[in-house]
């Protein structure tokens, strides 16, 4: 008898705010995968200070040479464009995948964060909408179009 496939993969990511600094842990472990992405990124420019990975489980040796790849993020800015920058530099054939995705996992983690800090917790929807819209336009199906009904 043939054993049963099982994959178990788990993501968790956590944001903290110290001396006006944002230190960024995006984790992934799953059955053959064990890494880590730390930031971190200065909250009024947002701009990255520090930017490196732990590759503690992978199922290649070469997959290691990629733990490094994260250096060419010190110094942008969390702004538009710098999902280009970390496929390009972090991902494609010369990265990984899921160290690419694990980046910008703790990227999207830093602006949720950012946001929650600027009180956006207690607005109402159409308030939260106004106030992510040019920021998030085009990402999703709510902020793809105009808003129809209610939010």
């Amino acid at each position: 008898m043939r054993p049963v496939l099982r994959f178990d993969r788990h993501k968790h990511a956590l944001v903290e705010e110290e001396d006006g600094q944002f230190l960024v842990r995006a984790d992934l472990c799953d059955t053959f995968h064990e890494m880590a992405v730390f930031l971190r990124v200065d909250g009024a420019s947002r701009v990255i200070l520090e930017a490196r990975a732990q590759m503690l489980r992978v199922p290649y040796r070469p997959c290691l040479a990629v733990e490094s790849a994260l250096a060419c993020l010190v110094g942008e800015a969390v702004a538009p464009g710098v999902g280009k920058k970390v496929k390009a530099g972090v991902g494609g054939p010369g990265g990984c995948l899921h160290l690419s995705d694990l980046t910008m996992d703790a990227l999207r983690s830093f602006l949720l964060a950012v946001r929650s800090a600027q009180g956006v917790l207690e607005m109402t929807p159409a308030e939260r909408y106004r106030a992510n819209y040019e920021e998030l336009k085009g990402t999703c199906r709510t902020f793809s179009r105009e808003p129809e009904g209610e939010l």
